[in-house]
């Protein structure tokens, strides 16, 4: 399906497959709903840029519901604008790739570019990669603004399973960035599988199941929350995150990240259960609070709060209410101060 500066399509119960090229593609589209339908191993290359649905400077309000797309040969969806205001809502729909192309990347690729404002809205999805190596997938959801870029993202009450990074935030420019990521996982179908490219390889490296992080160019202001998520399954070995963390918000640029990590549950990941830090030389401020998450099985720290490498780094924190037992194998909280400014405040249940 090719769509040119069209307004207001509507595609409802389509079965979309085998195509060579994009299930979708759409350029200049204002206003696009997809329902009720199925778009199943479409694409045959990443170069040019085919995905499963692809959106080139979309505007207006537009929707995927109650929609499977799997197993496209790079991205199941990208939504990627350098100009004008776009809204995207994803509600009951699966996303799933089994890196047989050996191309695979996210499942949802949402991307914020030039002067840019977007907004994501997933709700009651899921997001299904392959952990393997040789077939590994990347992030479930990646949320990634650039430049001038405002980012809005929301992503409530959905489940990943064998993705790198579950669910990502980023920005590397100037722009504004919220972020609402709650509700995610439960109790049966926690977030699991979260495993990078060189682990998978046998050559080390780190995976996060959620990340927050902007980057080292970023001089905005970011803020949001992290909350109720439930991250690993207590009976297998990293499951939260091979050799990752379960949770982070960084600051590695001289902007501004606020930040609250509250209520998740996070079990069995190779490294920190929760880690924020600031780190630009030129000074950023990171203000983070920290209550009422629960550890299991963490090995490492469960909760690493640090301001490095820049004498104006300032890291405010907040931490009370958190818990964790002696299966957490080293420091249940720990905060560090390199060359920047540490303001802690310390509650009860550490």
């Amino acid at each position: 399906v090719l769509l040119s500066s069209a307004t207001n399509v509507a595609l409802n119960e389509m079965n979309i497959s085998s195509n060579t090229g994009n299930g979708v593609l759409g350029i200049a589209v204002n206003g696009f709903t997809i329902s009720d339908s199925r778009l199943m191993g479409n694409t045959d290359s990443a170069d040019p840029n085919e995905n499963g649905i692809n959106l080139d400077e979309l505007a207006g309000t537009s929707a995927i519901t109650n929609t499977r797309v799997a197993n496209s040969t790079e991205h199941n969806v990208e939504v990627r604008n350098t100009a004008g205001a776009a809204t995207l809502n994803v509600t009951g729909s699966i996303f799933e790739n089994d890196g047989l192309s050996g191309l695979a990347s996210t499942n949802l690729n949402f991307l914020a570019q030039g002067s840019s404002s977007m907004t994501l809205n997933v709700q009651s999805s899921e997001f299904i990669g392959n952990r393997a190596a040789g077939f590994l997938t990347a992030s479930g959801v990646f949320a990634d603004g650039q430049s001038t870029a405002t980012l809005n993202a929301t992503v409530q009450n959905s489940l990943f399973e064998d993705n790198n990074n579950a669910i990502n935030v980023s920005h590397s420019g100037s722009g504004t960035v919220t972020f609402d990521i709650s509700n995610n996982g439960t109790a049966g179908r926690p977030i699991v599988g979260n495993l990078s490219a060189a682990e998978a390889a046998g050559a080390g490296g780190a995976s996060t199941a959620i990340n927050v992080v902007m980057s080292t160019t970023y001089t905005g202001t970011a803020s949001g929350v992290i909350d109720s998520n439930i991250i690993g399954n207590d009976a297998i070995t990293e499951s939260g995150s091979a050799t990752g963390r379960g949770i982070v918000a960084d600051l590695d640029g001289s902007g501004t990240l606020r930040v609250e990590i509250a209520n998740n549950t996070i079990r069995q990941t190779d490294f920190n259960g929760i880690r924020s830090w600031t780190q630009d030389t030129d000074g950023g401020d990171l203000l983070v609070k920290v209550t009422g998450n629960s550890f299991r099985n963490i090995t490492s720290l469960g909760i690493y709060i640090r301001s490095r490498d820049g004498a104006s780094n300032t890291a405010c924190a907040v931490v009370s209410g958190n818990t964790a037992d002696a299966t957490v194998t080293s420091d249940h909280v720990r905060v560090r101060q390199d060359t920047g400014v540490v303001s802690l405040e310390v509650g009860s249940a550490n």
